[in-house]
Order: C-alpha cells, then sequence, then structure tokens
C-alpha cells in the first residue's frame, strides 16, 4: 500500500499499535469516520450560514461596517486574533452554530462509579408553575440528553427558530457568555467531539480566497478559521449571490440522520451567481 506520509492512515499504520489495530477494516472504519466529521458537518455550517446572510441583508451590513473598521481590503484580511474581538461577527458565528445543532441524535452518557443526583426545576408543557425535581440516576444507567431541544428552548432562545445573532451580544453592543454554556453544537465534557478541532477547520476555503496568514500559532484554529471564511464570505462573495428557489423548508431540521436532515424532497440551499 503506497501512502502519503503525512496522513492518518500512514500514521496508524507505522505506529506501534498491535496488528489486529490495523487491519483493512479499522483503517476503513477510521476513514469513514474522517470523511463524515469532516465534510457533512462543515458543509452544513457553511451552507447554513450562506442561507441566513443572503436572506437577511441587514446582518450583512452589520457585519461589513464592522470588519471594515479593521480590514485594509478585502483581499488583505487581519489575522484571525483582531477578527476574534469583533462582537457582530462572534454572535453571527455562535448563532449558526447553535442552528447546525451537531449532531440531532440523543449522546448517551453512563456513570460507571457512582450514582447521579439530578436536581433542578422543570415547567411541564402548558403550565406556568415550575417543579422542583430530584432523581437520582444509578450508576450504570444511561442518560441522554439532544443538543436540538436545547438549542431550541425557548426560555433560552426566545423565537429559537429564527436567526437572531443579537441573543450573543450584552445590551451595550459587547460581547456575551451568557448562552455560551448551553451551545452544545460539540456537546460537552471529556466525551466532547474529538474532531472539534477540525470540523470547522475550512482550510480549503481559504485557500480559495488566497488568505495568506498563518495561523498555526493559534490555540484555537478551528475557530481562527472559521473567522476568516466568515470574513471572506462577507466582502467578497455574498453581494455577488442571491437565494434561487429556497426557502426556510430547506434549512430546517425535519428528522434524524445522525445529522438533522431538512424534509424528503428538498434540494436544499440552491443560489444564483450573479
Amino acid at each position: 500500500m503506497r501512502m502519503n506520509q503525512d496522513t492518518v492512515l500512514f500514521s496508524l499504520l507505522s505506529s506501534d499499535l498491535p496488528a489486529e489495530e490495523k487491519i483493512e477494516e479499522r483503517l476503513s472504519g477510521e476513514a469513514n469516520v474522517f470523511l463524515a466529521a469532516e465534510t457533512e458537518t462543515t458543509a452544513t455550517v457553511l451552507s447554513l450560514c450562506t442561507y441566513h446572510l443572503l436572506k437577511n441583508p441587514g446582518i450583512v451590513a452589520k457585519m461589513k461596517a464592522e470588519l471594515w473598521a479593521v480590514v485594509k481590503g478585502p483581499k488583505a484580511l487581519p489575522e484571525c486574533f483582531v477578527l476574534e474581538r469583533l462582537p457582530y461577527v462572534s454572535a453571527v458565528i455562535r448563532e449558526r452554530l447553535r442552528l447546525m445543532y451537531g449532531l440531532s441524535s440523543r449522546l448517551p452518557r453512563i456513570a460507571p462509579d457512582d450514582d447521579v443526583l439530578y436536581q433542578g426545576t422543570w415547567n411541564p408543557p402548558r403550565t406556568t408553575q415550575a417543579v422542583s425535581v430530584r432523581q437520582v440516576i444509578p450508576l450504570g444507567y444511561a442518560m441522554r440528553m439532544s443538543a436540538y431541544l436545547v438549542h431550541t428552548h425557548k426560555r433560552l432562545y426566545p423565537d429559537p427558530t429564527k436567526f437572531t445573532p443579537e441573543r450573543w451580544l450584552l445590551r451595550d453592543g459587547r460581547k456575551g457568555r451568557h448562552l455560551e454554556r448551553y451551545l452544545l453544537t460539540f456537546s460537552r465534557g471529556s466525551r466532547q467531539c474529538l474532531g472539534m478541532q477540525y470540523v470547522l477547520a475550512v482550510s480549503s476555503l481559504i485557500t480559495l480566497f488566497g488568505h495568506p496568514a498563518d495561523h498555526t500559532a493559534s490555540d484555537r484554529l478551528a475557530y481562527c478559521e472559521l473567522y476568516v471564511a466568515i470574513a471572506a464570505l462577507t466582502l467578497r462573495v455574498v453581494e455577488n449571490m442571491k437565494l434561487y428557489s429556497t426557502t426556510d423548508a430547506d434549512v430546517v431540521y425535519d428528522f434524524d440522520l445522525a445529522l438533522g436532515m431538512t424534509k424528503r424532497g428538498s434540494e436544499g440551499i440552491r443560489v444564483e451567481v450573479c
């Protein structure tokens, strides 16, 4: 087998892992995981962002105003740490991650060593009175949660299906951190997405736009490249695009297929390049 030495598969084959860890079935499984995690997820996030920007010219105008204050030109974007300081651009990124959901399936967790005490309050459907909850979950039992249900919770995110970057800002326009703990696109804790530093890495898009900055020193590489992609998309491309026969029904979650899928028969997000 001839392989490029700068690949994950080559690293596995040349490692000291046991022979049973290097069989074709194992390697093909690893390759499928990388393909799924680095294509469907990234494509969905970028597609959703494109749709919402084209649908909301007011959002684009606010982004351009903020970006033009720090850029020298559309082909001379600043270092990513400068972009990361922009409150509105950051809010757009957070809001698009919220509406992407990550995996739409319920992700299980198991406490193998101790019981789990869950306590808090719950508002039953069609009531306004909160009910106190105290429940012991025995060790070894699976607990599951849904990012979709959290990301569309009306108490956390009023009018949850609406793309509203402002919800991530404080009243004075500065970045807000009040909703960060409820952003579960990559899940949370020790079992969060191992590929989160790559899911958002859109190197091909950056290369396409010709951005020369070296971001390898950043400890937030994924977000860094995401900020650059958003800036390039806003300043160079959006004004030359418009939606074609695309509605909310072509982007909203309809059924679960690991990722949240749109309605069957939808042709997805389609645009015209002017």
